[in-house]
């Protein structure tokens, strides 16, 4: 694999963020409330910046955003008290391992570009090594993470039953697939206003947007799905 100059700069930056997150995500109260509304405003001051040209992409856009942080916000603190920061943590967690799957099978393997005229970089090995990587992530929380972190804090971060190995498969396929889905939706505006990012702000990532492009679209999916299973 082609050695990537960007590739320290990228995980610099998500080790001094991830902790952050977690940590505000994991506390909740107000650096949640923090972290949400900070992560929300700069991510519409990105969307009008590409989009201010376009009304109807930019009324459409807003909408897409705001409702993506409120299923995630909803997932967070009131689907099930018991349950908001295992939901949370899990979520995000197959996210990033997509994003890190996908990355480095498909710069590995290579093959058939997955969009080749949205999103040059993308090939189907990559979205199978993040979709292996998202099953891989539900599992690993499921059976260690979320147990040893509730250990650690004196609290508990497991799933609640119903969680069952077909379940968990079917969840991490699907944050998976419809993630990538978020991410070429975003990739696909980019590329029709004529940005590389959508924004400057996190070394080696971009804009806001181009960091939590999967997640948003995500949210709503996940939460979905559990009140479909009732879980």
């Amino acid at each position: 694999m082609p050695f990537d100059k960007s590739l320290t700069l990228r995980i610099v930056s998500a080790a001094v963020l991830m902790p952050v997150v977690l940590w505000a995500i994991m506390y909740g109260g107000l650096p949640f409330y923090i972290l949400i509304g900070v992560g929300a405003a700069i991510s519409l001051y990105e969307w009008f910046g590409m989009t201010k040209a376009r009304p109807l992409w930019l009324v459409g856009g807003v909408a897409y955003i705001v409702a993506c942080f409120a299923a995630f916000v909803y997932l967070r603190l009131y689907y099930s008290p018991d349950s908001g920061v295992p939901f949370a943590l899990v979520l995000l967690l197959c996210v990033w391992a997509t994003d890190i799957g996908a990355y480095f099978s498909g710069k590995t393997i290579g093959g058939p570009k997955m969009a080749p005229t949205i999103s040059p970089n993308k090939t189907w090995a990559g979205l199978i090594g993040g979709v292996v990587s998202s099953v891989a992530a539900f599992f690993l929380f499921a059976q260690i993470i979320g147990p040893f972190m509730g250990d650690a804090i004196w609290s508990t971060n497991n799933l609640p039953e119903g969680f069952t190995a077909p379940v968990i498969i079917a969840l991490g396929v699907m944050i998976a697939v419809i993630g990538q889905i978020g991410d070429l939706a975003i990739s696909l505006v980019k590329r029709k206003v004529g940005v590389k990012d959508t924004g400057a702000l996190i070394p080696g990532h971009g804009g806001i947007l181009d960091r939590i492009d999967s997640l948003l679209l995500a949210a709503p999916a996940f939460l979905a799905c559990l009140m479909v299973l009732g879980l």
